[in-house]
């Protein structure tokens, strides 16, 4: 700990989450917080990484909490610097989904996530590696991994840069895949695999509802193609919370998965772009491994 022994709260914040409201927490912790009880120290987060030493320097200080201050893409970079070791991440949601915070049921009000991360009940949950990059929520192959990059560009965020997003992209494009786990293994052409950890991909727009985010395992959700209707009826299931259960998706459960395609496919992870892969992409679940509050 620090030499003054007040408990240490570090807050990484993503100005341009969302629409740009996490500049607002600079203020919010000066209210919420009392000086005399709690040391606040805010990262912000640049595009020159110059944020790396200052946040690795002050986890080494063993922080009583790390608060990931914007959308899923923070939230990922904190958890990533907080797997395995029993520090805990706070979640204060400016982002344009929010999914892991949705999940988790926490307050979309950036006051009240704070108040209530502030009782700091713990809870340990699982998380994922996919292709060699963590994931806390959701990562995937193929559809949702384009729209991941074509919107981490683009100016207008929220929901309406979504949905800007996927009207410029609609073209689907499947491909011949193999996803194989230990009791299991589907062949066959796929526009879309998602690697659910948690049940949503965020506002609310449900993937794998009742999903457990403690249990130990991944459910990999893999959309098979089918007639000009494909996209208005998955879209549709999503918002009826009901699209595991659609006859062009298959849903396998596991703890490792590996996926084979032939062709160079985008894939994400809590929607951000983390590239293209082309031959063998292994995913696997980290059993409890971050502590998050709630």
């Amino acid at each position: 700990m620090p030499s003054t022994d007040k408990p240490l709260l570090v807050f990484v914040l993503n100005h341009r989450s969302g629409s740009g409201k996490a500049g607002q927490l600079i203020s919010l912790v000066g209210k919420l917080l009392k000086e005399e009880e709690f040391q606040t120290r805010i990262i912000e987060l640049d595009k020159s990484g110059s944020y790396k030493k200052e946040l690795e320097s002050a986890i080494a200080l063993q922080p009583s909490a790390v608060f990931a201050c914007g959308g899923d893409g923070t939230v990922n970079l904190v958890g990533a610097y907080l797997k395995n070791t029993g520090i805990p991440m706070g979640i204060i949601p400016f982002g344009s989904g929010n999914g892991l915070a949705r999940h988790l049921g926490l307050p979309m009000q950036a006051g009240k996530a704070l108040k209530q991360a502030m009782r700091f009940q713990t809870k340990a949950i699982d998380t994922g590696v996919c292709g060699g990059h963590f994931f806390t929520n959701v990562a995937g192959l193929g559809y949702d991994a384009r729209i991941s990059h074509a919107f981490k560009d683009r100016k207008k965020r929220g929901l309406l840069g979504y949905v800007h997003a996927i009207v410029r992209n609609l073209k689907l494009e499947p491909g011949p895949f193999q996803v194989a786990e230990k009791n299991a293994t589907w062949q066959g052409n796929a526009w879309m695999i998602c690697f659910a950890n948690g049940g949503q991909w965020g506002n609310n727009v449900a993937l794998m509802p009742g999903a457990r985010i403690d249990d130990g395992t991944i459910n990999a959700l893999i959309f098979q193609p089918g007639g000009p209707l494909t996209v208005p009826s998955i879209g549709f299931r999503l918002l009826t919370k009901k699209v595991h259960r659609a006859p062009s998706v298959q849903v396998l459960s596991g703890t490792h998965f590996e996926v084979a395609g032939v062709k160079r496919t985008a894939i994400h992870v809590d929607g951000e772009p983390a590239g293209f892969f082309k031959g063998p992409l292994k995913v696997e679940v980290c059993p409890k491994s971050l502590l998050v509050l709630v």
